[in-house]
């Protein structure tokens, strides 16, 4: 049977640091040769296209996932929607069997703030003490669990603190 899980079940059950420890895996799996690079494909659409990201990972048994994403950038404005939607498909790669089909918004903005994460954690980025962070609050919260006693001083003109998950020293200046 194939699970079907929406935004809010993913961020539920999905943590940061889950997400950190999981994609440092995956790259040290490829890294070392002990998994394939990804597939890519980008299909442009009239308003916007569709970006396919898919591969396999071997984690006791293989697993196959793949990710599809449309971005459309006049979505917001024109119909109400988000810019990027999508689904994550995840199947069993012995037997071809589907396992989870999940949205993929959730799961996109977390997997782009792990990078940052992971470059934090790994001390690419030691010494520096100053981080300016475009985008994205989760960048913010992956930079927290990969270097908690950083200080981080956030200036926006705009800014969700609710989305941020930092801890209450934090200075935000707008």
């Amino acid at each position: 049977m194939t699970l079907l899980l929406t935004r809010a079940d993913v961020a539920d059950l999905l943590s940061m640091e889950a997400c950190i420890e999981a994609v440092e895996h995956a790259f040290r799996l490829h890294g070392e040769g002990r998994a394939d690079p990804p597939g890519i494909l980008s299909v442009h659409a009239t308003d916007g296209g569709f970006h396919i990201k898919a591969g396999i990972l071997e984690l006791g048994r293989p697993y196959f996932a793949a990710k599809t994403n449309a971005n459309f950038p006049a979505n917001p404005a024109r119909f109400g929607l988000p810019t990027i939607q999508g689904v994550l498909l995840l199947a069993d790669a012995e037997r071809g069997t589907p396992l989870a089909l999940m949205d993929s918004a959730e799961i996109t903005a977390i997997r782009t703030a792990e990078h940052t994460g992971i470059r934090v954690a790994s001390g690419q980025w030691d010494g520096i003490s100053n981080f300016s962070v475009l985008f994205h609050a989760n960048d913010l919260v992956a930079i927290r669990a990969g270097h908690p006693d950083t200080a981080l001083r956030i200036q926006a003109n705009s800014i969700r603190t609710d989305a941020l998950k930092l801890r209450e020293d934090t200075p935000v200046s707008e």
